[in-house]
């Protein structure tokens, strides 16, 4: 008799992180199935999702979604905008830089392997055919999910003097470096576990030197002080 070795799995534990919003968040979505849903793969043209080396880029790779409805405008020197007030503007949007329009959307995903090493890249959603990639640049990223407990964030270049993006818009890729199969877990976003990171973040990031650190620094630093292990303590409490 012939069996099948069980495929090997790896937890991610996943959260949006803003308390009033979180329950608009969906579970982000597969890119494999969700690009190719419904589509007739020779008559769309779509022969390329036989290829391995087209299936191998995007195995592990999951698609986030926007909550809401938005734009923002550069003109003047200020950043306008035509949606919401300007409780929700102070919430969402960070301004990085005037002349280069470099702004953060502030989409708050965070993700924690179990591994004690797993690098995530983070992504353009370069499948998606939307409003979002027609109006910004989004800024790439890579970091041991692993090894460091942080708070994702969509930082965006406007391509001209307006960014646009719409709800269940898929703005961004989170691609899992394993060939394991994950399986995402879902967590309650509370004020204990944003304090332990926020504390870290504050003394790793916000008054670093201005001498350049690499990543492996962040990373050792937080394990020091245990600051994954305390976070999955307190999410532990909090699974959906």
């Amino acid at each position: 008799n012939f069996f099948c070795k069980p495929m090997k799995t790896t937890k991610i534990y996943w959260a949006y992180c803003n308390s009033k919003y979180q329950y608009r968040a969906e579970e982000p979505v597969p890119v494999w199935q969700n690009y190719f849903k419904n589509k007739d793969i020779k008559e769309q043209g779509l022969e390329y999702v036989r290829c391995p080396a087209f299936k191998d880029f995007y195995n592990n790779t999951f698609g986030l979604t926007s909550l809401f409805d938005y734009d923002i405008a550069f003109k003047d020197g200020n950043v306008h905008t035509e949606m919401h007030d300007q409780k929700f503007f102070e919430d969402m949007v960070h301004v990085r830089n005037h002349e280069s329009r470099l702004a953060s959307f502030k989409s708050w995903y965070i993700f924690i392997a179990v591994d004690e090493s797993l690098e995530m890249e983070f992504l353009p959603s370069t499948m998606e055919n939307n409003v979002f990639n027609k109006s910004a640049i989004m800024i790439p990223a890579v970091l041991d999910v692993g090894k460091y407990v942080r708070i994702q964030e969509c930082a965006f270049h406007c391509r001209e003097d307006k960014m646009e993006i719409k709800e269940n818009e898929i703005y961004s890729y989170v691609k899992f470096k394993t060939n394991n199969q994950i399986k995402l877990q879902r967590f309650l976003w509370t004020d204990a576990i944003e304090n332990v990171i926020e504390d870290s973040m504050i003394g790793l990031k916000h008054y670093r030197r201005r001498t350049f650190k690499p990543l492996e620094w962040y990373y050792k630093k937080q394990q020091a002080f245990k600051t994954k292990q305390r976070v999955i303590k307190l999410l532990k409490e909090n699974l959906l």
